[in-house]
This record gives structure tokens, C-alpha cells and sequence, in this order.
């Protein structure tokens, strides 16, 4: 048998909740699998190289999959500026017919949205070498909760 109670407004406390969490994690523990935190090692080659291995402690991925993935979410619009590319904004010319019309200006615009933190000019290199590398450390929302409060994080090696 189950009883139930309606809430009225009166009865209903809204209080902000901001869940930060802090953690100093040292030598060893930070490759265990309940730290949550993997880091992996990228690297510009062809996914078919003999230099195309396997990186990552908690799970792994290949060097070429995690250096084409970094570059792809976060740094396309970086690879020729590190201020990043202007946005194409070619414009329409009409003509008489619409086989008579034309485009002036490059209608050539970076194919993805590069996940920005804040409005301020970003500035980033991207190494575009080949067989140039990259470190991406992976960590679990478990650990720092709802963000990663600016100026917070701190990584020695």
C-alpha cells in the first residue's frame, strides 16, 4: 500500500548547487582505472604505419586516430593562423538568369565547430608535420563534477 503527498509551491525550496570537487593525485595513481583519467600520445602519420600504436592507460586508441581526432574538434580552424581563420564570406552576384550568376569571394568556410572555451581571441598551434605529436589527457567528469574551474587545474610532469 503506498501513500502519496502533492506538493504545493510553499512546500518546494529551490537552493543553487555548484558540485566542485578537488583531488591531488601523485606517481602511480594516476594510471589506476578508478582515477578516470587516461592520457594518450598522437601522432601525424598514416593509420596504416608501422609507427601507429596503441596508446592510452585505461583504454586505448591508435596515435593517428587520437592526433586526427584532437585536430578535428578542437584546432581545424587553426592549422594555417594561430589566431584562426577568417570565415569565408562570399557574396552573391546575380545575373540576368541564374546561370548568370556568380560568386565573389571564397565560399571555401572551415568544415567544423572548434569547441571554444570563451569569446576572447583564441590562440593556438597545431604541429602539422609529419610525424609531429601530441599529448591529450582525458579526464572523468566524476572527478571535477560540473566544470573545471578555470585556473584550477594543474599538471607537473
Amino acid at each position: 500500500m503506498s501513500a502519496w503527498k502533492q506538493f504545493t509551491t510553499k512546500d518546494v525550496t529551490i537552493t543553487p548547487f555548484t558540485a566542485d570537487k578537488g583531488f591531488n593525485i601523485t606517481g602511480g595513481e594516476l594510471t589506476g582505472s578508478d582515477a578516470g583519467i587516461n592520457i594518450f600520445a598522437g601522432r601525424n602519420i598514416h593509420y596504416s604505419s608501422s609507427l601507429n600504436f596503441q596508446s592510452g592507460f585505461i583504454y586505448s586508441s591508435s596515435a593517428n586516430s587520437i592526433y586526427n581526432s584532437a585536430k578535428q574538434l578542437y584546432y581545424t580552424n587553426y592549422l594555417s593562423s594561430s589566431t584562426g581563420d577568417y570565415v569565408a564570406t562570399a557574396s552573391l552576384i546575380p545575373g540576368v538568369t541564374r546561370g548568370d550568376d556568380r560568386f565573389v569571394g571564397s565560399i571555401h568556410s572551415p568544415l567544423f565547430d572548434n569547441y571554444l572555451q570563451s569569446s576572447l581571441t583564441q590562440y593556438r598551434h597545431w604541429p602539422t608535420g609529419s610525424g609531429d605529436t601530441i599529448t591529450t589527457i582525458s579526464i572523468s567528469a566524476k572527478l571535477y563534477g560540473e566544470k573545471i574551474i578555470p585556473s584550477t587545474f594543474e599538471f607537473k610532469y
